[in-house]
């Protein structure tokens, strides 16, 4: 839930509708005028968080992001 509503209160566009939306994970789209690369590669320097851009046809456009914990780590 504390995902969720972070996602909102920073004005994110979810990707999906409200029934389908998880608490622990969630698609959204990267606001107009965001280099999504450049905010994946400082995130990952400053706090070593991982996120993953979507697939296909919605990379560069959206977000996947998540709380995994840590046996989603593949460095430990």
């Amino acid at each position: 839930m504390r995902l969720k509503a972070g996602l909102e209160a920073m004005g994110l566009e979810f990707l999906v509708k409200e029934q389908y939306q998880l608490p622990q994970m969630n698609a959204v789209r990267c606001p107009g005028g965001v280099n999504e690369a450049e905010v994946r590669k400082t995130l990952l320097k400053r706090i070593q968080h991982r996120d993953r851009r979507g697939a296909r046809p919605l990379a560069g456009k959206t977000w996947r992001i998540g709380i995994m914990g840590t046996p989603a780590d593949r460095t430990t």
